[in-house]
């Protein structure tokens, strides 16, 4: 079987933008665009030659994750359902913490593996850093390797 779109040429952008003005007949080609604020406009044209590598973030693969909320506010027990949850198949966990709870890392993760999954802190500017230190300190505590946990931190 051949490449469906073998027997196509491609076209250079400088063919395309000249087919595109020809079509407007006179009108600008930024008469396409529209503004998504004020300061944002986007291009009505896009051609492959225009595609920038991202220097933020490289992914090797295509893999998701597959990401579970839990509360740690005070309230009950979250262990059991972090562990059911990624017995179940998730591969990350989300902590929301507020500003009025003291995480409690010792009993929330008791058994959780974090070297295995991601594990993301979902926390406000005002706790972010006691949460971080926190954080920080349950992993130097239980002898993980902080170079094999993953994740990040969420401030809203």
């Amino acid at each position: 079987m051949t490449e469906l779109f073998s027997e196509f040429k491609g076209s250079s952008k400088k063919n395309w933008l000249a087919k595109v003005e020809k079509d407007l007949k006179g009108k600008p080609l930024e008469s396409l665009n529209w503004s998504v604020q004020d300061n944002l406009e986007i291009g009505a044209i896009f051609h492959a030659d225009d595609k920038v590598e991202s220097t933020l973030h490289k992914r090797d693969s295509n893999d998701w994750l597959i990401c579970d909320d839990f509360e740690l506010n005070g309230v009950g027990n979250p262990n059991a359902n972090i562990k059911n949850a990624l017995e179940l198949g998730a591969n990350a966990i989300c902590l929301n913490i507020d500003e009025n709870t003291q995480a409690n890392f010792d009993q929330s993760l008791n058994g959780v593996q974090l070297e295995w999954i991601s594990t993301f802190l979902y926390c406000t500017p005002e706790n972010g850093l006691d949460v971080i230190t926190q954080f920080k300190s349950y992993i130097e505590k239980s002898g993980l390797d902080s170079n094999k946990v993953n994740g990040g931190i969420i401030l809203e």
